[in-house]
């Protein structure tokens, strides 16, 4: 990402057995690195053994080189990722996650860091659940198949930033791009 010139680096977090923050996607180790226990199950020596790298790993590699979109994939990762975060470039560090709750707690312990939350349900975008993100987020980061130009006049309604992921194919970028989005997330930088 960094020598391909992307903006930011989109990865996700969970916690291991003792509480330190990880870089992995699934729950589990099997499918990345061929482990079938979770990663709640081994610490984080373990888990830095098989390969899987830690926030502290990530914000260092980033560090003045590419901004970071860190998408939590449990509650109980907000309050020790917020730990690490404190006093970061927070034009840089941009957080999120699918939980409501998990975006209010950050709401609290990060205040001036960007805020979205994740989504992949059209109803999500309705005024009136927009109307309510707005109290804890800064935008919201929606799955490009329910991107409307509705849905991005609602956001603007509510001045929500408006993000989509995970877009790859050309033509649908050059859809949500002509819909005025802010940012969108892709594999394909």
């Amino acid at each position: 990402a960094i020598q391909r010139g992307a903006d930011l680096i989109a990865t996700d977090l969970r916690l291991t057995s003792d509480g330190i923050v990880a870089c992995l996607h699934d729950a589990t180790l099997k499918r990345t690195f061929g482990d079938e226990r979770a990663l709640a199950e081994v610490s984080a020596a373990e888990a830095q053994a098989l390969g899987v790298p830690l926030l502290t790993n990530l914000l260092a590699l980033a560090d003045g080189r590419i901004g970071l979109l860190l998408e939590l994939k449990e509650d109980a990762a907000a309050t020790p990722t917020a730990a690490l975060l404190e006093g970061t470039d927070t034009d840089r560090v941009l957080v999120q996650s699918f939980s409501v709750a998990c975006v209010r707690e950050l709401a609290e312990l990060l205040p001036t860091h960007t805020r979205y939350q994740l989504t992949s349900k059209a109803e999500d975008l309705t005024p009136e659940v927009l109307a309510v993100t707005a109290e804890y987020a800064h935008g919201v980061a929606a799955h490009y198949s329910i991107i409307t130009e509705e849905s991005v006049r609602a956001l603007r309604a509510q001045a929500l930033v408006a993000v989509t992921w995970t877009v790859n194919e050309p033509a649908e970028k050059a859809r949500v791009q002509a819909l005025g989005i802010d940012a969108l997330i892709t594999d394909t930088p």
